[in-house]
Order: C-alpha cells, then structure tokens, then sequence
C-alpha cells in the first residue's frame, strides 16, 4: 500500500554513558520515512557513513542530539510476511559489518514469530472471553465429552436448566 502503519515498540540511545528511553510513535509511514519502506520491501541496509554530515535520504530522526554513523536496518519476517522493521545505530564509524546484519535480521525474524504468537494469544483470549459472556447472557447450556475417558462434564448454565444446582 502507499501507507505503511507502524508503532515504535522500543526505543532508548546511550547519552553520554547514560541510556534513554524515547517515546514511543505510532502512525504511518509516508514519504518522510522512504528507508523504512525500503528496507520492508527490497531487505536488510547497512549503512556506514564517513561523517555525522552525511545525508541518509528517507531517515527518521533517531534518539538523542547526534546523528548516527553505523546504522542497521532489517525487516521482521513471519510466514512470508514483513511485519516490521528493527534498526540498531551507532555513533562510532563502522561499528557493524555483513556478519553483525546477518545477526540482526536472525534475532528480527525470531522477534517477529514472537510478536505473531504474542497476537494470536490477545486475539484468542478476546474471543474465548467473548465466547463466555455470550454463553452466560444467553443461558444456553454446554457440556464437554471426554473422548478418552468417556466423561461428561455439564456447564454450570446446563446443570441449572436440568435443575442439578442446589
């Protein structure tokens, strides 16, 4: 799509020897962040550049004051999918290498399968608590089967409709 949504998940830099959080960002991602889809539909860029001057077309701004000079970017994959985009940056020239991006984009696909289950538990908690509350308004009566031990065990609404409860 020409909108990409996008929520910083975390974020901290390391100001002279202290680490600080920045805030988190949720919105979209348009022409101002042309990187960030880059990264998401052509992979992984690692950019080393020779002075804090030197312009990255399409870059964010990024934790503190000073401009980064080893920059990581590598999108989050999960079934065939992008999912996101992690970036580790550094002051000092050259910090990272093919090796360092190739690490990165490991533990970002990892992260990604995480983020994926961690969605699909919300989602399936929101149901079954959905589920619930139908069942208890409705009044309708449920029971479960036991296949292997061939036990019935009736819901408290089917033991009231049977008149079971004291």
């Amino acid at each position: 799509p020409d909108k990409y949504r996008f929520e910083r998940v975390l974020g901290w830099d390391t100001v002279a020897g202290q680490r600080q959080e920045f805030g988190g960002t949720t919105g979209e991602l348009d022409a101002g962040s042309a990187l960030a889809r880059e990264v998401m539909a052509e992979g992984a860029k690692l950019i080393l550049r020779s002075s804090e001057e030197q312009s990255v077309p399409g870059l964010l701004p990024f934790g503190g004051p000073h401009r980064s000079r080893s920059l990581m970017f590598v999108p989050m994959r999960h079934a065939g999918q992008v999912v996101g985009v992690v970036s580790v940056q550094s002051y000092r020239a050259q910090a990272y290498n093919g090796t360092h991006l190739e690490l990165l984009q490991a533990l970002a696909d990892h992260c990604a399968g995480h983020l994926h289950r961690i969605h699909a538990e919300h989602a399936l908690r929101a149901s079954l608590e959905q589920w619930r509350l139908a069942m208890s308004v409705a009044r309708i009566g449920t029971w479960d089967w036991d296949l292997r031990t061939n036990i019935v065990q009736a819901g408290p609404e089917l033991a009231t409709i049977f008149g079971m409860n004291a």
